[in-house]
Formats: structure tokens, C-alpha cells, sequence
């Protein structure tokens, strides 16, 4: 939609994965009936990679515009984009957390200005806050099914009539919520003297 609607060469949005300090795409656009759709060429970029400008918005949490990127020595090329003249990588932000990178690139050199980076730089911030509301349903969905499942075996546990029935109960269930093929509850009683 960003694409079509601001008449971009194309447009990405980039998640970024902390623990492996590097960036993913999540979305990409193609023009109408571009051979392109559907792939994504580049699809990870290390964090520390210098000739990335979506790599250096996450470094830097700064916008980096770029209005002639073949003059640019920190460009990174999209062999599948070859006409990109200008690139305007905008960091997705949550206060001081990085979600991603939504960049934008044109196939006219200056295409850019300042009006058009604060115009991007409100939708990056409505993206960002989309994405962490997304996550944060996620994660309430997850918790929900894990306590649900622990009310279940929690039931189960209630009516078991003995120890014994318990720790089969506890290994039996904790053993398929956890998809492992065998389970062993095991007691040890020392004696208190």
C-alpha cells in the first residue's frame, strides 16, 4: 500500500531480531505485474554490515535518506531492484527499542525530501506500534493457552485418588504438553532424623 500509494519503485519492511543482530524481511511490494512478486531477494542483512542502509537506521535509530544511493558507499544493491536512484530507510521504533526497518526506494534520483522522511516517519511509527500490539497479543495468546493447559492438569491432578495415580497423572500429561516421548516422575524421601 505505502508503495503504490507515494508512486515508490518499491518498499520493504525489515524486522529485526536482536538475539541474531540482524534484520529479516517481513513485507515487500511489487508493482502490478512485476516478474518479481513473491520473492524478495535479499532476505537477511547481518546488523553489522556497513554497506546496508537499513542496517545503519537500526544502528543509528535515525532515518538515513539517500537521494543518489550509486554514489552512496554504505549502499547495499538489491540485485532485484536494479533501478533503485534513491533510498529513504526509516527505523521502526518503541521508545528506545528497534522493531524493524521500513524502507522505501525510488527509481528517481532526489526523489526524497524532508516532508516525504517525516511523512514516512509516521507511518514507520504507526507500523511500529502495530507490530508491537501484534506481539503483544501474541504473547497474551500463549500465556492463555499455557495456563489453560496447566488448569487442565491441575483438574486431572484433583481427582487422582493416589500418589501413585498423581505422578502418572503429572509425567503423562507434562509429557505430551511438553511432545516428549516419555516421561518419568520419580520421589525421593529421605529420612528426617
Amino acid at each position: 500500500m505505502t508503495q503504490r500509494q507515494f508512486d515508490l519503485y518499491h518498499a520493504h519492511i525489515f524486522t529485526f531480531n536482536e538475539n541474531q543482530q540482524e534484520l529479516r524481511i517481513a513485507a515487500c511490494g511489487w508493482k502490478a505485474g512485476d516478474e518479481h512478486v513473491g520473492t524478495h531477494g535479499i532476505t537477511t542483512i547481518p546488523l553489522a554490515q556497513e554497506q546496508s542502509l537499513v542496517a545503519r537506521a537500526v544502528r543509528t535509530r535515525l532515518a538515513v535518506m539517500v537521494n543518489d544511493v550509486r554514489s552512496e558507499p554504505g549502499w547495499l544493491p538489491n540485485p532485484q531492484l536494479p533501478e533503485t536512484r534513491a533510498e529513504l530507510a526509516v527505523p521502526l521504533l518503541i521508545g528506545d527499542q528497534v522493531l524493524g526497518v521500513l524502507d522505501v526506494q525510488s527509481d528517481q534520483l532526489n526523489a526524497f525530501t524532508e516532508e516525504d522522511a517525516n511523512i514516512q516517519l509516521t507511518l514507520a511509527s504507526q507500523v511500529a506500534i502495530a507490530l508491537q500490539n501484534a506481539y503483544s497479543f501474541t504473547q497474551a495468546q500463549k500465556q492463555a493457552e499455557r495456563e489453560a493447559l496447566l488448569n487442565a492438569i491441575n483438574q486431572k491432578i484433583q481427582s487422582a485418588t493416589s500418589v501413585e495415580a498423581v505422578l502418572q497423572i503429572a509425567a503423562r500429561e507434562l509429557g505430551h504438553a511438553l511432545n516428549v516421548p516419555r516421561t518419568i516422575a520419580q520421589i525421593s524421601i529421605r529420612d528426617q532424623k
